[in-house]
């Protein structure tokens, strides 16, 4: 039997090949979609952190800006930065008495820096999820679910602990930096993320 040179035979892939391929591509693409919703509740988890924190560091400056302390208090569905003033019950209804929401006006209203995003004033808590406060230096065997920032710039110590769909985190507040600490940080293997 003559073949012709090599040079004039055409070379292509047999189906056995492109089926190997396809294989080898399809296995790829399975390990990597998991990883990549991993990374999307990660990404999910760490932005709630963020949210909590600029709530807290808004607070703080609030405190230290307005010269007076700041709290914020816990309900069942979020927890909400509160400023302690004189006011007008009948304007502020669902407050403790003696607090108003902090986007109300103050005496001096400044200009605001149209370079900086306003500090959330509220943080929700998701349907099924836990947003707990521990204050750890509290002398109540119960205190109440609120946390107060001091016109100093001093916070009362606190661990905070979320629960939400991507998982969990605690964290802890230094008292004089306002800085946190992770404590604990995990996804949910269970959570139903969509990309």
């Amino acid at each position: 039997m003559n073949l012709p040179p090599s040079s004039t035979l055409a070379r292509a892939f047999t189906l056995l090949e492109l089926m190997v391929a396809v294989a080898i591509g399809v296995l790829m693409l399975m390990i990597a979609v998991p990883s990549i919703a991993g990374l999307y509740a990660d990404q999910q988890l760490r932005a709630k952190l963020e949210e909590f924190d600029a709530m807290v560091q808004g607070a703080r400056q609030l405190s230290m800006d307005r010269q007076a302390p700041v709290a914020i208090h816990w309900s069942r569905t979020e927890a909400r930065v509160q400023t302690p003033q004189v006011a007008d019950e009948s304007k502020t209804p669902g407050l403790p008495p003696g607090w108003v929401d902090p986007r109300a006006p103050v005496d001096a209203p400044s200009e605001p820096d149209p370079d900086t995003r306003p500090a959330p004033t509220s943080f929700p808590i998701p349907e099924d999820g836990i947003l707990a406060l521990a204050l750890d230096k509290s002398l109540a065997s119960q205190p109440p679910a609120s946390w107060t920032f001091w016109p100093s710039g001093v916070l009362e110590p606190a661990t905070i602990t979320y629960r939400g769909p991507d998982g969990t985190w605690t964290v802890q507040y230094h008292p004089l930096s306002g800085d946190y600490q992770i404590l604990h940080f995990s996804l949910d293997p269970h959570a139903k993320t969509k990309l």
